[in-house]
């Protein structure tokens, strides 16, 4: 009796044993499946918001890299409140979608990705500031929209830095190195006004002579002419220079010195000889912005060796033979040719309109308010 009691309590414990393990295992095999989905789900969940931050970044980099503020302005302001169509990151099936909105001067660029049914969201604040203009941004502007607003011919070049026209590049079916935009739809430039006359005198340099000006020398010539192996000095030290000539002829040297600027104003006709004529050049004078001249629409510029910008919407400009510009020019119609060269100082793209502040002859329209910058600030946390 005693015996059949022992097997019966034997088999009850293990009855109770195998229970015990089927449950555990029960368990085991539960918690290893909600451990793979949570961690499926979770792996989801993560693509979606790297998509969806891609396509952040995708978009910014857009931003950052287009400096046509006034164009940049009008794209964003167009997409505010606008949600994108789904688009694609990657090769694994992932889609995003933007939207933008704007908050108290800081537009908020949202993107919810997706990925294999999990939906994430990233947010990226942009500062929004007023952008500074960027009067020489370009090698070349002509603001001429003829069909041969630039004519480029022979070995003619330019380097450093981009050309653009409201017109057309005619080239003669000859090959450029160089990037041209053409029908830019850039605002006018506001055209030169010569100043007022004030008298009939003459400058002349003759060879081997030196001329110096500085802040006290009169301000107003009716021709300025440097003839070969004269030279001319601007002595800057007490502050800017503004000199006018209805008429400059360089066939000598002009030079500049000290740390502030010569505003030159020629109202008809800028010209130097080939091989002769060098106007704060080889060497220019840094900063690239301490010469600036400036002609009206009707005049014209022929200059074989230049160092400085100009400023001269509307005029004609002609750099042939071995001219060599160094600098930014802004012009009407723009003729190069023969073994001119062009090249653009970067520095140039630096100057702003304030560079014409207090000058007669060029009233700068406000633009400020139409373009804007935008700069990165901080993520945040997605819905």
């Amino acid at each position: 009796m005693k015996l059949n009691s022992q097997k019966g309590m034997t088999m009850v414990i293990t009855l109770i044993v195998i229970f015990i393990f089927t449950m555990l295992g029960s368990v085991i095999w539960h918690y290893s499946n909600e451990s793979v989905a949570h961690s499926d789900r979770s792996f989801r969940n993560r693509q979606a918001y790297y998509i969806a931050r891609s396509g952040i970044e995708a978009f910014t980099t857009y931003v950052f890299n287009n400096d046509n503020y006034s164009e940049l302005t009008d794209t964003i302001s167009r997409l505010i409140d606008k949600s994108s169509d789904p688009f694609e990151i990657g090769d694994k099936g992932g889609t995003c979608v933007l939207r933008l909105m704007r908050e108290d001067g800081i537009v908020l660029v949202e993107a919810t990705g997706t990925y294999e049914g999990a939906m994430a969201t990233a947010v990226l604040e942009l500062k929004e500031e007023d952008a500074p203009y960027r009067l020489f941004n370009n090698a070349i502007f002509a603001t001429d929209n003829s069909n041969d607003s630039i004519s480029v011919t022979g070995n003619a070049d330019v380097v450093g830095g981009p050309v653009e026209t409201k017109g057309k590049l005619a080239t003669g079916g000859q090959p450029i190195y160089f990037d041209c935009i053409e029908n830019s739809n850039r605002e006018d430039y506001p055209r030169v006004t010569f100043p007022p006359k004030l008298n009939d005198n003459d400058l002349d340099v003759r060879p081997g002579n030196v001329h110096r000006i500085d802040g006290n020398s009169p301000k107003y010539y009716k021709d300025i002419y440097v003839q070969y192996q004269g030279t001319i000095i601007f002595d800057t030290s007490r502050g800017d220079i503004i000199i006018s000539g209805e008429r400059v002829r360089l066939y000598g040297h002009v030079l500049i010195e000290g740390p502030n600027r010569v505003y030159l104003y020629c109202q008809n006709e800028f010209l130097s000889q080939i091989d002769r004529g060098a106007m704060n050049h080889p060497f220019y004078h840094e900063p690239i912005d301490s010469l600036v001249v400036l002609m009206p629409e009707t005049g014209i510029f022929t200059c074989y060796n230049f160092g400085g910008l100009l400023y001269a919407p509307g005029a004609t400009i002609n750099l042939m033979g071995n001219a060599t510009f160094t600098g930014s020019m802004i012009g009407g119609k723009i003729g190069i040719g023969g073994n001119a060269v062009i090249e653009y100082v970067p520095e140039a793209a630096s100057v702003t309109p304030d560079i014409f502040d207090g000058l007669s002859g060029v009233t700068w329209p406000s633009v400020e308010d139409r373009s804007k910058q935008y700069v990165k600030g901080m993520w945040r946390d997605g819905r």
